[in-house]
């Protein structure tokens, strides 16, 4: 059988599958995403050059005991799963922000729990050693390798804009809720109608307006009053809807989620008590 065609067999296939989700942790490091087209670029580049983990790595991986700040970082994970949440007054609260000194340490973690994820009993030293090659332009082969990051217990997540572009990020140094908010930054009408749409669907609940004021969204009054004029005005948007309570207090929701009356009555007890995100 030709090299070409038991490729996706060889344990040299693997070493490019963490490759690729290596990219994509670095540029999460960064709080970036990484689009497809730099995420290619990237992993060609490297392809020819990557190296096997060493046995030492191996053994690290295959290894279940952590230190109390990744088994503290693990807890929090679970429990809160990094997501963006909100206080009463409205203000974005985010885990990533308060808490850089466990970045490292969930980088470190998350690695290894890589590493046990490939490995799976079936990488060994002596496997690693092999000096194949790959054609990198093997047609197809980085869409394998992508999709195997993808569908691998590795952290690679891919999200897309409403445009189609799709990014990519490492779930154990990036939220899902943060990623959100960076692949629509430079489109304020896609960030503010993600936003509505996401609050109006998951939790279910209308957004204070001015959430939209506070970190890390940053618009100045009169800019979130022009936007939301112009988005009232474009089909696409035709669902977000804004209620006011009897105090005079704006709240934003999408109408795919959440009823009139009900967004109302929200809108109202988010005003009176606090609520928890």
């Amino acid at each position: 059988m030709s090299k070409q065609e038991n490729i996706y067999d060889l344990p040299i296939f693997k070493v490019h599958v963490l490759l690729l989700a290596d990219i994509v942790a670095e540029f999460s490091g960064k709080t970036e995403l990484v689009d497809t087209g730099k995420l290619r670029e990237i992993f060609l580049r490297k392809v020819h050059t990557a190296k096997a983990p060493t046995a030492e790595e191996i053994k690290t991986a295959a290894e279940i005991t952590t230190d109390a700040v990744l088994e503290r970082a693990l807890d929090r994970k679970e429990t809160q799963a990094f997501e963006v949440q909100m206080t009463p007054e409205g203000k974005v609260d985010l885990y990533e922000a308060e808490h850089p000194n466990l970045r490292p340490s969930r980088k470190a973690l998350s690695r290894r729990e890589m590493l046990r994820s490939l490995v799976h009993g079936d990488i060994h030293p002596a496997d690693l050693k092999s000096d194949e090659e790959l054609d990198a332009e093997l047609p197809g082969y980085f869409e394998a390798v992508m999709q195997a990051a993808l569908e691998g217990d590795l952290g690679v997540m891919s999200i897309k804009k409403p445009d189609g572009t799709e990014f990519f990020y490492f779930k154990p140094l990036l939220s899902n809720s943060y990623a959100r908010l960076l692949s629509v930054k430079d489109d304020d009408e896609a960030l503010i109608s993600d936003q509505i749409r996401e609050n109006s669907r998951i939790y279910p609940r209308p957004v204070p307006a001015q959430m939209f004021l506070k970190t890390p969204f940053n618009f100045e009054s009169q800019r979130l009053a022009e936007i939301l004029d112009v988005m009232g005005n474009k089909e696409e948007y035709s669902d977000i809807k804004v209620t006011k309570t009897s105090s005079g207090v704006l709240f934003l929701y999408s109408d795919k989620y959440l009823e009139d009356e009900y967004a109302d009555f929200l809108a109202e007890e988010q005003e009176r008590r606090p609520f928890n995100p």
